[in-house]
């Protein structure tokens, strides 16, 4: 079985040694590249990081229900940009609803 870290697992990931991620023995790493509209400003020097330490990359995108998901979508997609054959298929991390609720939502 592989094994592989979130960055927002790794503290510290504006520092993380990447290439001690990959002699722990981890296989891949998803790094968050947008929190919102927000980019998250150490994705750029992680995810060139994590591939130069061999690591198989992932990035995701926080998904906030409460904005406008074509600006986030256009976020993440401008902050990611073209993917290597290596990476993995992008997700999309939605952990709450923000005021919304589970009917706002469609939670049935």
């Amino acid at each position: 079985m592989q094994e592989g870290v979130d960055s927002a697992s790794v503290a510290g990931n504006s520092k993380a040694d990447w290439k001690a991620v990959k002699a722990d023995g981890k296989s891949f790493v998803f790094l968050r590249a947008t929190y919102g509209t927000y980019v998250d400003g150490d994705f750029a020097r992680n995810w060139s990081a994590a591939k130069g330490a061999g690591l198989t990359r992932g990035a995701y995108a926080f998904w906030r229900p409460l904005v406008d998901p074509g600006a986030q979508a256009n976020a993440f997609i401008r902050t990611v940009g073209v993917l290597d054959k290596t990476d993995i298929v992008p997700i999309l991390d939605l952990e709450f609803g923000g005021k919304l609720g589970r009917a706002g939502l469609n939670i049935t």
